[in-house]
């Protein structure tokens, strides 16, 4: 279960980042586009994570966890 709630709260760290990144407008909209393969893949490993979580413990994340990591 650590490994789960370490590797969840450094992929959303990756997010986090990532959304950092998509906001700036300062960076080109086609040179975004080029990292909109690995965000996707991103956020879908966080719901693949949150999916097993709730596998292994019987219970959601709650949204607190799901936006701010799980402690």
């Amino acid at each position: 279960m650590e490994i789960l709630k370490e590797k969840y709260n450094k992929l959303l760290a990756r997010e986090k980042k990532a959304e950092l990144y998509f906001d700036n407008k300062d960076v080109k909209q086609s040179i975004k586009d080029t990292f909109m393969e690995e965000y996707l893949n991103i956020v879908r490993g966080l719901s693949k994570m949150s999916r097993t979580y709730k596998e292994l413990t019987g219970k959601e994340l709650s949204n607190e966890e799901l936006l701010n990591g799980i402690k």
